[in-house]
């Protein structure tokens, strides 16, 4: 069991020593969102079959640099050194981004059959991407099973972790995103990433995962 208050107390001090990384990794997914955006839009000027070859390029491109943005919070909440460029590396690309593809092709999936499953298996899959980022030889399926496992009886209390953060979006809001980059976005992150870390270590003490499958052998 974990207090939620730890977690977030334990983010703040990771987000405090480095803040600047921090808020400039938020404000190049920012960036990089509005481009895609853009280029999204200029998509349906292209002949039909051509815009679908953009749009799976987009979403693989998008779905790779989210991976990289969760590696760099697991650095930061490991007290390591953040990099901003890494959010452009091509290391793993197509195993990042063709399982995260489906992994959110099988959380519409179950979310089109009722709203609570489709909620249940997001946090089941939740760990997925800090898996893909901190492990390299782990294959896309081994990295959903993993989460699912890691996040057995616990799902819960992600749950409510996450609601824990209502305010500060609100706040976010109305400060029309400003307090967004500077503080929460970062926060939130490297809270997530805390939360992983500590439910890594949790499983493997009580054995419902292993190194050895977390190295890929």
């Amino acid at each position: 069991m974990f207090l939620i208050s730890d977690i977030k107390a334990e983010a703040k001090v990771a987000f405090q020593a480095q803040r600047k990384t921090a808020i400039f990794i938020m404000l190049v997914n920012i960036g990089i969102g509005i481009l895609i955006g853009f280029i999204d839009l200029a998509r349906g000027e292209l002949f039909l079959p051509l815009r679908w070859v953009v749009w799976l390029f987009l979403s693989f491109v998008s779905h790779a640099m989210a991976v990289n943005t969760v590696g760099e919070h697991n650095k930061i909440a490991r007290g390591e050194s953040g990099q901003v460029s890494a959010l452009f590396s091509l290391s793993g690309f197509w195993r990042k981004s063709l399982t995260m593809w489906l992994t959110n092709l099988l959380i519409g999936l179950w979310t089109l059959l009722l709203i609570v499953p489709g909620i249940i298996k997001t946090h089941a899959y939740w760990f997925t991407y800090n898996l893909l980022a901190d492990y390299p030889h782990v294959k896309g399926l081994a990295a959903i099973d993993l989460s699912k496992r890691m996040t057995q009886g616990y799902k819960m209390k992600i749950f409510l972790f996450h609601l824990s953060f209502i305010g500060w979006l609100l706040l976010s809001v109305f400060t029309l995103g400003i307090l967004w980059v500077v503080f929460v976005g970062p926060y939130t992150q490297l809270a997530n990433a805390k939360l992983y870390l500590l439910c890594k270590e949790r499983a493997l003490e009580e054995g419902v995962i292993t190194l050895d499958e977390l190295e890929g052998y």
